[in-house]
């Protein structure tokens, strides 16, 4: 164990330092007992330099003092020491060897610090400092973060930035958790930019029931934006360039099928468009349409794009009007269908009756299937523009024509319109 101390010991000492406390010669000790001592020993010590402390009573103590070695070298080269008025004066090369060994000391003692500032206090941001940082990692959003944290001290410079001079009490850590903490209100969860800075902060709740509502009405919110800037917005926009609003996402899937690079992503397809491809429907449509057993409403459009045929073999037609004529129903195929295309029963409610939904928190139907083997209830925007929709289907039973009845989660199964994924039934 001592031995393991003693290596980190030496560890911590410079490095070099094992050569700089041997460089006092001999020749230098006697040339500054012969003209220095007289005036600079530890009794007198004129101008408060002790040269007989610094050489003898001390071990490394001149080699370590830089401050005493800039000095002596100053004086010799300046020849103001010894004074003119001393009859014992060194001789021209005594003079020169002397400044040269202090230089040669000075410089090693100076190399082996290099990178050593000696004891430096750690300082925090101040006020004005942590206003900026928060500034520029919110992309200029919050720009008040310092405003409540209190004012700063000087040092003797006038800086408040010295840590040495840095107070930091119980009050600064709270006012410093309380500017995070109102920063924080500014930042939002979304499900594909992740964490994204908001102009306006979220208001404070009391217990993490309604943090948590919180946050999920704003992924609602987040989605009913996003479905509204594809839906009409980007749609609207792609249907007047490419004639359909879905032919681009098939087209781009087939390129992405058939890309020559591994390295190209689905999303760097999708950027080659103008407007690009959103990249969520645009993975939508990926996985329904390289579904190996189709099932979904879209089950023409998937067996269509999968029938497309290879780069080499494509033909005349451009592969752009082989997938708008896919969408628009134009093919001679079995498995044609419309763009306007609407599944076997679908079930619709007009915007009086959900108002009246959303009153009483509930609504009561009964609808007649007749021989329909599909039954599908759609959440649709409905017009309104700015509302998330989305339905909650409590409780339900199906009357068979023979007289016999089931709960509804027994004879059906809930498969995704998109994906042809069957979903299981949770609460």
């Amino acid at each position: 164990m001592k031995t393991v101390y003693s290596i980190l010991v030496l560890l911590c000492l410079p490095f070099g330092s094992e050569h700089l406390f041997a460089t006092k010669s001999k020749q230098l000790v006697e040339l500054i007992e012969r003209y220095c001592i007289d005036c600079h020993d530890s009794v007198e010590a004129k101008g408060e330099v002790d040269l007989e402390a610094a050489l003898f009573e001390s071990e490394h103590k001149l080699e370590q003092d830089g401050h005493l070695l800039k000095l002596i070298q100053r004086t010799l080269t300046e020849e103001e020491m010894p004074p003119p008025q001393k009859k014992r004066q060194p001789t021209k090369q005594e003079r020169e060897l002397l400044v040269k060994e202090i230089a040669d000391i000075y410089q090693k003692l100076a190399d082996s610090q290099r990178d050593d500032p000696g004891h430096v206090v750690m300082q925090r941001l101040t006020k004005e400092e942590y206003r900026n940082v928060l500034r520029d990692l919110t992309g200029g959003i919050v720009t008040n973060a310092g405003v409540y944290l209190p004012n700063e001290g000087g040092a003797g410079e006038g800086f408040n930035n010295v840590g040495e001079a840095q107070g930091m009490g119980t009050t600064q850590v709270e006012k410093y958790l309380e500017a995070a903490r109102l920063t924080l209100r500014h930042l939002r969860a979304t499900p594909a930019g992740g964490l994204v800075w908001n102009s306006f902060p979220m208001e404070p709740v009391d217990n993490p029931a309604d943090a948590r509502l919180d946050a999920v009405n704003e992924i609602i919110g987040w989605f009913a934006d996003e479905q509204y800037k594809y839906a009409f917005e980007i749609g609207e926009l792609l249907e007047k360039k490419y004639g359909t609003a879905h032919g681009p996402f098939l087209e781009a899937a087939w390129k992405f099928k058939h890309r020559k690079d591994d390295c190209t992503t689905l999303k760097d397809i999708a950027k080659e468009y103008d407007p690009p491809l959103p990249i969520v429907p645009m993975e939508k449509w990926w996985n329904l349409l390289t579904s190996p057993n189709p099932k979904s409403p879209w089950v023409g459009w998937t067996r269509q794009w999968q029938a497309l045929p290879a780069p080499s073999d494509l033909g005349k037609q451009s592969l752009r009007n082989r997938c708008r004529d896919i969408i628009k129903g134009l093919n001679d195929d079995i498995f044609a269908q419309k763009e306007d295309f609407a599944p076997d029963y679908e079930v619709s409610f007009s915007p009086k009756v959900l108002e009246t939904a959303r009153k009483e928190h509930r609504w009561d139907f009964r609808i007649e299937i007749g021989k329909a083997k599909e039954l599908f209830l759609v959440c649709t925007q409905g017009g309104d523009d700015n509302q998330g929709d989305f339905g909650i289907w409590h409780s339900g039973n199906f009357e068979f024509a023979d007289g016999n009845k089931k709960p509804w989660h027994q004879v059906t199964k809930i498969r995704g319109a998109n994906s042809g994924r069957i979903f299981f039934w949770s609460k």
